[in-house]
């Protein structure tokens, strides 16, 4: 009896320690993925505002 226990123990505690790098792995690659949605949002942005004034320029230029 007590060996599958220790077996289901140290199963439990490695299930636990892989969720654990898991979630850790998922927080890091979120983090970068959003500052890469970031970085190309703010290009778009800036891309629109250039286009905008562009487009003003010819129109009132």
């Amino acid at each position: 009896m007590w060996p599958e226990y220790t077996f289901y123990f140290c199963l439990t505690i490695l299930h636990l320690n892989l969720l654990n790098l898991s979630f850790l792995l998922f927080v890091r690659s979120f983090c970068l993925y959003s500052l890469i949605f970031t970085v190309i949002l703010t290009f778009f942005f800036l891309f629109f505002i250039c286009c905008l004034f562009d487009i003003s320029s010819t129109f009132f230029g």
